[in-house]
């Protein structure tokens, strides 16, 4: 089997063993709206509608891959971070089973392996190996696992630091109703910004016809609506 090790910690205790790492990561949780009103729509939110609707459509079933990616971390800094590592280790969940030459051993699965990286990279306080800009998705990707694993005060300063360098290299790309705005949307629920929360909230309401696109993502109940 394909095997890769990222010694975050060369000293650490905790093994991560990431299954089928890389999976994929955006998925279509709801279709386009049904009652469109074609007449009633400016040309451009018509073209928006369309490139939103063939991203919805044209998911295809993924296979898993049999690759792993092992992490060496250190728990004393996964427990000083994360509630999720805190709980997990001291109750003795069967999600962590001792390997050779470990205290701890931990699966996950499908997670980006790069975003899995960075979020680790910087609970391990090894800051200078973080990037200082990101791509819109891997900014969706990292809230998704500072949510999961709980260690928001750990990420949040860099993740609005991102955002806010997203926002000023391509404003546009948030103005409109798509993708990217929901990935930003997403993370200034994770990360929150006021004013960017407000802003995007409001073109996503303004703009939808119904209730917005989760695209998978975890968001919070109060934003997507029961």
């Amino acid at each position: 089997m394909d095997q890769l090790v990222h010694q975050v910690d060369p000293d650490g205790d905790t093994l991560l063993i990431l299954r089928n790492p890389n999976a994929p990561f955006l998925s279509a949780t709801t279709g386009v709206w049904p009652n469109a009103l074609p007449r009633y729509r400016s040309q451009k939110m018509k073209d928006l509608e369309y490139a939103l609707s063939n991203f919805l459509l044209d998911e295809e079933p993924s296979v898993p891959s049999e690759r792993e990616v092992h992490f060496r971390l250190s728990s004393k800094h996964l427990k000083l971070v994360s509630e999720y590592f805190q709980r997990m280790m001291a109750h003795n969940w069967m999600e962590t089973n001792p390997q050779d030459g470990y205290a701890y051993s931990i699966t996950a699965e499908d997670w980006d392996e790069t975003a899995l990286l960075i979020v680790m990279y910087v609970i391990h306080g090894q800051t200078e190996r973080v990037p200082k800009a990101i791509s819109i998705e891997m900014l969706a990707k990292i809230a998704v696992l500072v949510d999961y694993y709980n260690c928001h005060e750990a990420i949040d300063s860099l993740a609005k630091s991102w955002m806010r360098g997203l926002q000023k290299s391509c404003p546009h790309k948030y103005k409109d109703y798509g993708e990217e705005l929901l990935m930003m949307l997403f993370a200034s629920c994770i990360f929150p910004e006021a004013d960017t929360f407000e802003t995007l909230t409001g073109i996503a309401i303004w703009q939808s016809r119904g209730r917005i696109h989760t695209l998978g993502l975890p968001f919070p109940d109060n934003v997507v609506g029961e």
